[in-house]
């Protein structure tokens, strides 16, 4: 509780959770965190019972959240519709930061029992097998990670199934680390909102190698000079354009480090134990 106190607390965002305080329990025995009540619920309920809510913006709020996150070094750890709240304005809402890290002050003791909890779906390939990325478990918990998470998240928002919906949980590490990937969800999530722009922004965020997915720390500090030069626009307009732009920095980018953007290694097989955790999921 003290660590996700600790950053949840210092964080003030329109697409963040609101932190009010922490209550202690009748009995003092356990404490309870307390936010804003949102009556919508998460954003899969949000859109079950709103089945025509604009899916553009909404994804592009979440983007705009996470961004936020990685322009102050925080990693949230544990992205995926379940942990995305809808306000009383249909604004989404990044929520549990139970697995958040200030990367800053990642501890040494941080190993595999805290490490690798989190929810494998969602999980990017440096995450399960650290040291074939030449990471241990305890560094393995990354801003390049969240964008992974992020791209199964939007995934979800624009299908309302979940990310390798039709593999048990113990062939997703698999799939995951091999580089198979959720193909286009075809033309019904094109009518729900999943933009060419944003697609081209997913494939982009699931990757396998971290360094080719976008840098979205430096998504939000572009979206600033940008706004301020344009004038005003509608919100998700503009939240569009600062993802089609760091679709292309980040092809550009790819291109002059001669980065391809499918990676020449082999695949390698998962392991697959104990150590990966299984989510529940309502």
């Amino acid at each position: 509780i003290a660590r996700e106190v600790s950053v949840w607390a210092r964080l003030d965002n329109k697409n963040v959770l609101p932190f009010l305080g922490v209550r202690p329990q009748d009995d003092w025995e356990s404490l309870w965190l307390v936010s804003p009540w949102m009556e919508n619920g998460d954003i899969k309920t949000y859109l079950s019972a709103n089945p025509n809510a604009d899916r553009l913006s909404l994804a592009s709020g979440v983007t705009s959240g996470v961004a936020y996150l990685h322009q102050n070094n925080i990693a949230h750890g544990d992205l995926k519709a379940n942990n995305i709240l809808v306000d009383s304005e249909g604004q989404p809402r990044l929520a549990d930061f139970g697995l958040s890290l200030v990367l800053d002050d990642v501890l040494p003791e941080q190993t595999t029992s805290t490490m690798f909890a989190g929810s494998v779906r969602w999980m990017a390939p440096e995450r399960i097998q650290p040291k074939r990325f030449g990471l241990e478990p305890s560094n393995s918990r990354t801003l390049p990670g969240d964008v992974f998470s992020l791209a199964m998240t939007l995934y979800e928002i624009f299908t309302l199934t979940l990310p390798y919906h039709e593999l048990t949980q113990m062939d997703v590490p698999r799939a995951i680390v091999t580089g198979d990937r959720p193909p286009h969800p075809g033309p019904e999530a094109v009518q729900r909102g999943l933009h060419e722009d944003m697609w081209k922004f997913m494939q982009l965020c699931w990757s396998e190698n971290p360094e080719h997915r976008p840098d979205l720390a430096k998504l939000s500090d572009d979206s600033d000079d940008q706004k301020s030069d344009s004038g005003e626009t509608e919100e998700g307009d503009f939240r569009l354009s600062e993802i089609r732009s760091a679709t292309v920095q980040t092809i550009e980018r790819n291109i002059a480090l001669d980065m391809p953007t499918n990676d020449p290694r082999p695949p390698v097989e998962a392991s697959v134990g104990k150590r990966y955790p299984t989510e529940v999921c309502s």
